[in-house]
Order: C-alpha cells, then sequence, then structure tokens
C-alpha cells in the first residue's frame, strides 16, 4: 500500500501527459508528409483517364482533420468533374462522400445528410453491386450525425440500414456499429436491448479480432450488469481482462477496469481491497490527462472510504471531486460531491451543515432528473422523502422523544399541506396550459389567414411581374427589334446605290455594325425577360445557359451542379426558381468582385434546396437587415411565396454563401 501511495505521488508530479501530447503532434506532422506526398503522385497521372480518377480519389480518402480537407476539396472538385465526364460512378459517390463528410465534420449536419440521401437515392437506382459500399458508409454517417443531435430513432433506422450491408463483409464496421446501437439502447433504459447488442459487439469483436475493442466490449457489458446490479455476472465478465491488466498502451481502459474492480468490491463490503483498486485506477486516470475520469474514480474512492471510515481520506477525495467538477462543469460529479459532504458532515456530527449539502444535492438532482425527462411527481415525492429523511435524522440527534414526536405531527402536517398544494399547483397549471394552448391556436389561425392573404398578394404581383415581362420581351423582340432588322437592311440596300468617298463608306460602314451591336443587345434584353431557354428546355438548361451567358461576359467562373430527384417542379415553381438563382448568380458577378461562384440545386420528395456560394469581397451582414434594394427584396418575395426560408452567411474579405429552402 505504501508503495502504491509514493508511485501516486510521484506520477502526479511527473506525469506523462506531456510525451502522450508529444505522440499527437508527432503522429500528426508524419500524417501530413504523407498527405503530401499522396499530392504530389498526383503529377504522375497529367491525363483526363481512370487513373487520375484514382489518384485523386486516393487524396480526399486521405484526409482526417477538417483543416485537411478544407485544403484538398479543388481536388474533390476536379474528381467530381472528371468523373461525370467519364460517367464513372464510383468516383461521383465518392467526391460527394467527401463533401458529407466535410460538411459533419463542419457541423453543417443538414448539408452533409443531403449529401448521404443524394447517395443512397443514386446506389437504389442502380444495379452494380460495387457501388453498396457507398451506401452503407452515407447511413453509417448520418445514424452518427442523429446520435450526435439526441435523435435515437433515426439513428437507429440508419444503424441498421448500414449493418445490411457491413454483417459478414466488413467486421470491423460491424463491430463499431453494435456498440453505438448498444449505448443508444442503454441511454433508452431499454437493458436487454443493450446487453444483446453489446453481446454482439463483444463476439464479433473477439471473433475477427478487432484491433482495440475485445476489451471495451467487456467493458461496457460490466457497466451494464453493474446498472443492473447483476454482481456476479459483471464480475464473470470482467475476469476476461484479468491476463492482460494493467495495459501499459491503453491507460484509459485500465482505468476503466480498475474503477469497476472497486466498485464491485465496495459492494461486497470489501472495503481495504476497493482502496487498492481505486489507488491504481487513479493512477491511470491521471496518466490519461482526462479530468471526467480523476472525477469518476474520486467519487467512488470517497464513498468508499466513507464507507470504511476513513473520514479525513474521503474528505481529501471529496475536495478533489469539487475542484474537478468544478472545472469540467459536470453536474453529475457537482451532484456526487454534495452527496459525500453531506455524508460526512452528518458522520462527524454537524448536522446544520450535512442538511445544506442534502439540499443542495436534492436540488441538483431535481434539476438532472428534469433535465432527463422524469415526472415532475415523482421528482417531488422523492425531494420530500429525502427532506423528511434529513429531518428525522436531525430530530433523532438534537431533540427528545416529546419534541421529536411534536415534530413527526409537524412533518406529517407538512405532507398533507404540500401534497394538497401540488394538487393545487397541477389544477392551475392544467388551467392556464388550457388557456394558453386556446389562444395560441385562435393566433396561429390568425396568423395563417393573414399569411395566405399575403401568399395571395405576393403571387398576384409575380405573376404581374412575369406577364408585363412577358409583354415587353415580346414587343422589343418582335416590335423593335423587327424595325431595327428593317433599318439594317434598307441601310445595307442604300450602300449600293450610293457614291461616298472612302471616309464615309467607313463612318456608314461603323454605323451599320453599331446597329447589329443594338440588335443583339436589344435580343439579350429580351431573353432575360423571358428565358427561351427555361420553356423549351427545362430548369436545369435554363440555369446552364444563364451560367454559361454570365461566365462569358464577366470570365468568372460559374459551376453549377444538379443532385437528388429527377422531377418536375411546374412552370410557376421553375421560373421563379430560376428567378432566385439569376438574382444570385448576377449579385456574385457584380458585387461580390468573385473569382468563383458556386451554384447546388437538391430536389427531394417535397423541397428545393438552392446553395450559391462565391469566394468574392463579402460584406457585414448587419448591414444586409438595412438593405432597402429591389433586387433583395424581389428574392424575399419569392422566397416567401415558395414558403421557403433563407440564410446569409458572409464575412468582409472571407466570401458569402446563401441557402435557401423551398417547399416546391
Amino acid at each position: 500500500m505504501y508503495l502504491t501511495k509514493v508511485l501516486l505521488f510521484i506520477w502526479m508530479f511527473i506525469g506523462t501527459p506531456k510525451y502522450a501530447i508529444y505522440a499527437q503532434a508527432n503522429f500528426m506532422d508524419q500524417h501530413q508528409v504523407k498527405l503530401d506526398s499522396v499530392i504530389n503522385d498526383l503529377k504522375k497521372f497529367p491525363k483526363d483517364d481512370t487513373a487520375r480518377i484514382g489518384a485523386l480519389w486516393k487524396i480526399i480518402n486521405f484526409t482526417l482533420f477538417k483543416k485537411e480537407k478544407e485544403a484538398v476539396m479543388p481536388y474533390s472538385d476536379e474528381l467530381l468533374r472528371l468523373s461525370r465526364k467519364l460517367n464513372h460512378k464510383k468516383g461521383i459517390l465518392n467526391s460527394m462522400l467527401f463533401k458529407g463528410s466535410y460538411f459533419k465534420s463542419a457541423l453543417n449536419y443538414q448539408q452533409a445528410i443531403n449529401y448521404y440521401d443524394s447517395i443512397i437515392q443514386v446506389v437504389d437506382k442502380s444495379s452494380d453491386t460495387t457501388l453498396f459500399p457507398m451506401k452503407a458508409a452515407a447511413q453509417n454517417h448520418k445514424g452518427q450525425i442523429y446520435y450526435t443531435q439526441g435523435n435515437y430513432t433515426a439513428a437507429l433506422t440508419s444503424f441498421f440500414a448500414a449493418l445490411e450491408f457491413y454483417t459478414n463483409r466488413d467486421p470491423m464496421f460491424t463491430a463499431y456499429i453494435y456498440n453505438s446501437i448498444a449505448i443508444i439502447y442503454r441511454t433508452l433504459h431499454l437493458e436487454n436491448k443493450a446487453i444483446q447488442y453489446a453481446k454482439l459487439f463483444l463476439s464479433t469483436a473477439e471473433k475477427y479480432e478487432v484491433e482495440g475493442q475485445y476489451s471495451k466490449g467487456i467493458l461496457l457489458l460490466t457497466d451494464m450488469f453493474l446498472d443492473q446490479q447483476l454482481i456476479d455476472s459483471a464480475k464473470l465478465y470482467l475476469k476476461n481482462l484479468q491476463p492482460v491488466m494493467p495495459n501499459l498502451d491503453f491507460p484509459t481502459e485500465t482505468f476503466s477496469y480498475y474503477t469497476k474492480l472497486g466498485i464491485i468490491a465496495n459492494k461486497e463490503k470489501q472495503f481495504k481491497v476497493a482502496t487498492g483498486y481505486f489507488e491504481t485506477a487513479l493512477l491511470y486516470a491521471i496518466k490519461s490527462g482526462h479530468g471526467n475520469m480523476k472525477s469518476e474514480v474520486y467519487y467512488y474512492f470517497s464513498k468508499n472510504e466513507m464507507d470504511r471510515g476513513n473520514l479525513n481520506a474521503a474528505k481529501a477525495m471529496t475536495d478533489s471531486l469539487v475542484k474537478y467538477a468544478q472545472i469540467e462543469n459536470n453536474k453529475e460529479f457537482k451532484k456526487g460531491s454534495y452527496e459525500l459532504l453531506s455524508r460526512y458532515y452528518a458522520k462527524t456530527g454537524n448536522y446544520t451543515i450535512a442538511y445544506s449539502f442534502q439540499e443542495k444535492f436534492n436540488l441538483l438532482k431535481d434539476s438532472l432528473a428534469s433535465e432527463s425527462g422524469i415526472k415532475q411527481a415523482n421528482i417531488l415525492a422523492a425531494f420530500y422523502e429525502n427532506s423528511l429523511k434529513e429531518n428525522q435524522i436531525l430530530a433523532l440527534k438534537l431533540q427528545n422523544k416529546e419534541q421529536e414526536k411534536v415534530l413527526n405531527n409537524k412533518a406529517n402536517l407538512n405532507k398533507l399541506l404540500t401534497v394538497a398544494l401540488m394538487g393545487l399547483s397541477l389544477v392551475g397549471f392544467l388551467s392556464y396550459r388550457s388557456y394558453t394552448t386556446i389562444q395560441k391556436l385562435q393566433q396561429l389561425k390568425i396568423t395563417t389567414l393573414e399569411k395566405n392573404k399575403q401568399l395571395l398578394t405576393i403571387d398576384a404581383m409575380l405573376k404581374g411581374q412575369e406577364e408585363e415581362r412577358s409583354r415587353i420581351a415580346k414587343d422589343l423582340h418582335d416590335g423593335l427589334g423587327g424595325m431595327l432588322s428593317g433599318i439594317k437592311l434598307n441601310f445595307t440596300n442604300m450602300k449600293e446605290n450610293l457614291i461616298m468617298d472612302s471616309a464615309n463608306v467607313t463612318a456608314f460602314e461603323n454605323s451599320i455594325v453599331q446597329l447589329d451591336q443594338t440588335i443583339s443587345e436589344l435580343r439579350k434584353v429580351a431573353h432575360n425577360l423571358m428565358p427561351e431557354a427555361l420553356v423549351k428546355f427545362g430548369l436545369k438548361n435554363a440555369i446552364l445557359d444563364y451560367a454559361n451567358t454570365m461566365q462569358l461576359a464577366s470570365k468568372v467562373s460559374i459551376y453549377f451542379e444538379q443532385m437528388g430527384e429527377e422531377r418536375e417542379l411546374g412552370n410557376t415553381n421553375d421560373l421563379y426558381i430560376y428567378r432566385i438563382i439569376q438574382e444570385l448568380i448576377n449579385n456574385a458577378v457584380k458585387h461580390a468582385a468573385a473569382n468563383r461562384v458556386l451554384v447546388q440545386l437538391t430536389k427531394t420528395n417535397n423541397r428545393v434546396i438552392l446553395t450559391v456560394e462565391d469566394d468574392g469581397k463579402g460584406f457585414d451582414l448587419s448591414a444586409v437587415e438595412k438593405a432597402k434594394g429591389i433586387g433583395l427584396k424581389n428574392l424575399k418575395q419569392r422566397v416567401d411565396y415558395l414558403k421557403g426560408i433563407m440564410a446569409i452567411e458572409s464575412k468582409p474579405m472571407e466570401g458569402t454563401a446563401i441557402h435557401i429552402e423551398l417547399q416546391a
């Protein structure tokens, strides 16, 4: 025991986290060198062929961190362009998978899910079985996103869809997904399901020797058995790790192993044995450098010393728990520290302080219970029972039997009053909630009517604008355009019959050239007022036609890509979406001083998602709120008409990204 404490002292002060940091930095440096080497290898494949697709694929698949993914984004764009040119479906899907991974790491979860959904739809429509791994990867990534968001039903759906492919094909991913499913079921308190998939995780890791996962499976199952107080089962599984412990290469798992041994020994009232396990666990918690691990072992260590009667050691451990709970801002550990301090002061006879910490414990416990969805009535009942218990303890220590009787009578009266107050509060709450619900429904009905009225007004105005555009375009093209063409023909005929010197001939020919330019510009104006390509060839071709026209005129590189379902939106919706994209491209070219503009159009079964990004000079978002320009006003009107939402991301000198989601 003495030797253990000496080692603990030495470890606390010389530690090893700095070596872990050095190792991590060294790994990142080595990884960057390898990535640079892979990028340099691209020079070996200058031709636009499948060999270059493979080299580009290797670059984007080699990235790990968000900054790396941002740096290689041009290679992903080239992979997508070249793959489409050569109709290389794997290259297309791999580029989309990379972009989904980038948006996932950037916490733009909706954009990431859009890419993953597009991959799934493409694979579902194809009979090529070699594309199935792409779909499984997309499902797995979606499951991870939904789990992070707390959408456990959607997460399970995606994970099970991924398992359909990975089972019997990829043991590593199969094990990882079993682990994720087990943790979700444990979070949902579905213990039998959680244990079922934890066992599948363990058996898969053991059978296929998935690196580092066998011990994780043992520890996960041990936790689940301890949750249900199945001590014998927990001991049986934990015994499997005895031959490989301690494992100096994995301090986190070693910490968990010894912590669980200490918990089991404590439950079996072997307090001295538990102390030894907790001392060893603390060594590995300090080595790992994780504050939460230290807090966990401080809690169990202090609880064990309290049970053992070693109050000074328990107080020291509790003080350390308080410190790390504050640093990590962890409510669970704060709650544990209040519980231990209440027990400590009660055991040392300071009942006033003990009661104050018990109150803090109860309040924080109630708060955490509310956050996790426990019913309010159960919380109040537990709080009242704990308070009553503390009152009884104080009464036994501080007052005689007669006073105790009086206090008990008062306590019973308080209980009746509390129950009555709870009943009245519940009735009042339900009455108020009913009243506010009716008010909200009435207000919602009024708002809906006003919104419909506004939409009808906007619809009439927009249709009027388009009809006027169409009329003006026709008048310009057929009327004024025809007259100018007639004038040109007359000028040409006159030239044949006039006798002019060379200077007048030159001036006359220049006039005809200027007339040609005027007719061309007139036709361009008429085309912009009512694009012929939209009527004849559809939305996608109309956007491509407009993008090519603007690119030739401005020398700005404009990229357009359409994803998702191929479905018709209707003439009115096509026209309004075209006008929205036309306005956004025009703004990027004329006002942003951009070199590149990316336009993405995604169609799902009931929505249309637009994203227009540029690398221009950007602007201050606060200025947008004060802007009164006609272009922005028309843009908002069209978005509102299609029941859409619009978000603008921009900073000065960092470009602009506009995201629009429409119900069309």
